[in-house]
């Protein structure tokens, strides 16, 4: 009964979502003032009501299925438990300390808990939920965490290669290179496939990045950390972290937190994972080290400063060419629409439109991310560094220089097209090429004056300066 009333408000939930739903494809098409579905003689089809109740039905099973599986889980982790000789907890509090680690910012709740000793070392593996706020939508991550006590250890964040991760690596910002060729012939091999497996960061790589953009270029406390992981990184301790290729491991703040995956863990995986942090613990603090061992250097080449100007370069490019895209869309798109008009109806190519945009769009974005990510970078020439306040003047005045000319751009190619047809006479006799010309125009004058815009803007600030 307990269940029924708890999924009865889901239930209603799906009763009005159904109800909106039958009002908004109702409306779609009318005539005489009746709706699409109203016309129709199927009684459950053209029925709001029934549409209510289908929606009621689906929300309360669809709770109810929900409830069913959560207590299945909690039974389960409370089964492992009690098989591993642990304690369980139905809810989860952070120990002192822990929540100051990256991983567990916009913590929500924990649940569902295992608590013990394993191997000598105090353990605890819990369901987690964080949520990170956003301008636009919140970001939920679910995770199954196993939390052990670090002192002693740096702070890092070492993630599997995953498609996402692949693809930061490939916009420019890997994290910490390691030259495999730099490690010797016998850690070669060892050093290789720790960096084909895993991506390392000295923190969170999204607040590294916001150093670099607000100038922290040559930060010490930086080079400090990003030492101190290097020398716990050597060979040895790779080759012991290799046999996890899918764990994701991260040391802030005297503890150490290992995970799998993005989502709450079946409890049957737990004593996986109980002995995966365990075995990650004891390669990082007790892994023998010889006194010849080597700290393995990165590759020429990949400080985390270029990669982050690389990945600055790729971004860029991705922006133009999804500009670019759009701008040939809209010229592809003018001449196709006008030229298959006939008798003043568009023909069955008009479906093919949202394709064009699309493909036009993303086309573009690929080819830019491309070259952006192939444009060579070089070191800055030595010297002092920009002083921030100069710095953030200097953005400013660029910013304003392109916004001054992408309004400048935009409407002085409207005026450079309407002249130019006025005194040439130019005469297409076709609507589709003048509204592509058109397009090219004002939006190419606009892309224009930004760059022209931006670079003037910088120039002045610096003449204004010097």
């Amino acid at each position: 009964m307990r269940r029924l009333l708890a999924a009865a408000g889901p239930g209603i939930a799906g009763a009005i979502v159904a109800g909106i739903l039958f009002w908004i494809i109702n409306r779609s098409y009318q005539i005489n003032n009746v709706g699409w579905l109203r016309r129709l003689e199927w009684p459950v089809v053209s029925n709001p009501w029934m549409w209510a109740a289908i929606g009621f039905v689906v929300g309360l099973i669809g709770s109810l299925i929900a409830q069913v599986r959560r207590a299945a889980h909690a039974r389960a982790a409370q089964d492992v438990a009690g098989d591993q000789g642990l304690e369980y907890a139905e809810s989860f509090t952070l120990p002192t300390g822990a929540e100051a680690m990256p991983m567990f910012t916009g913590w929500s709740n924990g649940q569902h808990a295992m608590s013990g000793e394993a191997g000598g070392v105090r353990i605890q593996i819990f369901d987690c939920r964080t949520i990170q706020k956003g301008d636009e939508s919140d970001t939920i991550t679910d995770r199954t965490v196993a939390l052990l006590p670090a002192d002693g250890l740096p702070d890092f964040d070492l993630r599997p290669r995953t498609v996402g991760r692949v693809l930061l690596d490939f916009v420019g910002f890997e994290g910490l290179s390691f030259d495999h060729e730099a490690a010797g012939p016998a850690d070669a091999d060892t050093v290789r496939r720790f960096a084909e497996q895993f991506q390392l960061f000295i923190g969170d790589p999204l607040l590294v990045l916001q150093a670099i953009a607000a100038g922290e270029e040559s930060d010490p406390k930086r080079a400090e950390r990003e030492a101190a992981v290097r020398r716990l990184f050597t060979p040895s301790v790779m080759a012991a972290v290799n046999d996890f290729p899918d764990c994701a491991v991260e040391s802030a703040s005297g503890h150490l937190a290992v995970w799998r995956g993005s989502s709450f863990q079946p409890p049957r995986r737990r004593p996986e994972l109980l002995d995966a942090a365990v075995a990650f613990r004891a390669a990082l603090r007790n892994t023998p080290r010889t006194a010849h061992e080597p700290v393995v250097p990165s590759r020429p080449g990949s400080g985390v400063v270029r990669q982050a100007t690389r990945m600055r370069n790729t971004l860029v490019g991705g922006a133009i060419g999804s500009f670019i895209g759009f701008v040939v869309s809209a010229m592809v798109i003018s001449i196709t629409f006008f030229g298959q008009v006939r008798d003043g109806k568009p023909g069955a190519g008009l479906l093919l439109e949202p394709l064009v945009f699309f493909g036009c769009v993303l086309s573009g974005a690929a080819v830019g991310v491309l070259i952006g990510s192939r444009i060579p970078v070089r070191d800055r020439p030595p010297g002092p560094p920009e002083d921030p306040v100069r710095q953030r003047t200097r953005w400013r005045a660029t910013r304003i220089g392109g916004t001054i000319g992408l309004f400048v751009g935009f409407f002085g190619g409207f005026f450079l097209f309407v002249a130019t047809k006025i005194a040439f006479d130019w005469k297409f006799d076709n609507f589709g090429v003048d509204s592509a010309l058109f397009f090219l125009s004002c939006f190419g004058g606009g892309f224009a004056g930004v760059i022209l815009g931006g670079l003037a803007g910088s120039r002045l600030h610096r003449w204004r300066n010097h």
